[in-house]
């Protein structure tokens, strides 16, 4: 196995975006075999992690969006926040504990 130039696959990678099809492909073709494998490695790796936030946020939005549906059932004035429907007592601790078990159930 051949040592390979790890900074210009991380470079080439990171640029990746950036810079023309017409470009990339001239730095692609500069790259040895095992220098596009392990680009292709890195991409999918950042692919991979990307896809990991965009589903946490996903989740994380989904579980925003179930609170906020508890307050605006309630019977809270339009703006009250869920802090001060919990303290107002619009809504109780266990509707909240509740809600979030629901959307938990739902994300799995």
């Amino acid at each position: 196995m051949t040592e390979y130039d790890h900074d210009a696959v991380v470079d080439l990678a990171d640029r990746a975006r950036a810079v023309s099809e017409f470009q990339f492909a001239i730095e692609w073709a500069g790259l040895t075999g095992e220098e596009q494998a392990a680009f292709m490695a890195l991409m999918d790796q950042r692919c991979a992690r990307g896809e990991e936030k965009l589903e946490a946020i996903a989740e994380g939005n989904r579980l925003l969006i179930a609170l906020a549906m508890l307050v605006v059932r309630s019977d809270a004035p339009l703006g009250t926040g869920l802090g001060e429907a919990l303290t107002a007592g619009y809504i109780g601790p266990l509707d909240v504990i509740e809600t979030i078990r629901s959307a938990d159930a739902e994300l799995i």
